[in-house]
């Protein structure tokens, strides 16, 4: 090739990417796939439904399904455990068998053992900020569980910055693969991040990892920290997440602090709970959708199970990522 070719050549490459950069974007970019669960009224997998069984909609109009498929690769979780000052518990004097904290402990080390095979999984504990270097694999987990189950309520020091834990969360997941998640063992109300729930969304959706959680719900009553929590619980919902949890009881009318009571039945509910997060997390599907345009900016969608006649069934839920992200965002 001469010079002058070589020079028109490079020309003619110039001209064609200013070309494509200032026209539309390829039609492809309005196709999305997605990370969806099908699940039953007990919390537990669909089995054996197809894309016929599914609607999706954007702005009240259809969405074509393109189509649907299960995927067997290894998932990658990171457990976040708070350890903030209100998990040491309600009680008083400080005693080394605060029950709150061993219902977070049972809770990771319930869905740490039953995890299912070639699963990575991660901890990081985290209150004002982080609190450790990350721990990885079963055995490791576990180690640090039987190590820390004896830590004192006074020992739990710092505000819950839960959404700045997110954020690492997501960071340790980099570069995201498919059905990627974090699973937040908390009692849900974030009072020190420099972010808010909005945000926290935007980045989960724009990584494609979702958001499951175990609360520890304390309050019966409406205040700013159920607000906060209710916040929380939307951003796990949106991205495509699933949260169960372990309430305190109120023995008494009027009782000032709230009991946990770590049990066998306790213990049993706990695993029925983090047997169906497991389940969620490592059965899931991808869903390929076309939208009627390009998405130049996050946009909400809808999809539901439907019977024959196109009736919603009140007894599958399906859980997926609410917001749309631009082409090329993830």
């Amino acid at each position: 090739m001469s010079s002058v070719q070589k020079i028109g050549f490079l020309l003619l490459a110039v001209i064609s990417f200013f070309a494509y950069s200032e026209g539309e974007e390829p039609a492809d970019c309005r196709r999305h796939t997605l990370i969806i669960n099908v699940f039953d009224d007990h919390g537990l997998p669909v089995r054996g439904w197809s894309a016929n069984d599914l609607k999706a909609t954007y702005a009240g109009h259809p969405l074509k399904i393109l189509g649907v498929s299960h995927t067997d690769r290894p998932r990658r979780v990171v457990i976040l455990l708070d350890v903030s000052g209100s998990m040491g518990g309600p009680e008083r004097p400080y005693r080394s068998d605060s029950n709150k904290w061993k219902i977070a402990t049972a809770a990771v080390r319930s869905f740490v053992s039953s995890a299912p095979s070639g699963t990575e999984i991660s901890l990081v504990t985290f209150s004002n900020g982080i609190e450790n270097p990350l721990i990885s694999g079963e055995q490791s987990i576990l180690q640090w569980l039987d190590s820390n189950s004896n830590r004192l309520p006074k020992e739990f020091r710092g505000q819950t910055a839960l959404y700045q834990a997110v954020l690492e969360g997501i960071k340790q997941l980099e570069p995201q693969q498919p059905g990627d998640a974090i699973y937040v063992v908390t009692d849900g109300s974030d009072n020190a991040s420099h972010t808010g729930h909005s945000a926290v969304g935007h980045a989960l959706a724009e990584a494609g990892v979702r958001l499951f959680a175990f609360l520890l719900t304390e309050s019966h009553y409406a205040t700013t920290e159920d607000a906060r929590i209710s916040e929380f619980s939307d951003v796990a919902f949106y991205s495509g997440g699933y949260q169960v949890g372990y309430w305190a009881i109120h023995p008494f009318p009027g009782l000032a602090r709230e009991q946990y009571r770590y049990s066998d039945a306790a213990i049993a509910e706990i695993g029925e709970a983090t047997r169906i997060v497991n389940a969620e997390i490592s059965n899931f599907y991808l869903l390929t959708v076309e939208m009627p345009e390009n998405v130049v900016k996050p946009k909400h969608w809808k999809l539901e199970a439907v019977d024959p006649h196109g009736k919603k069934r009140k007894d599958w839920t399906v859980t997926y990522p609410h917001e749309l992200e631009p082409c090329g965002a993830r």
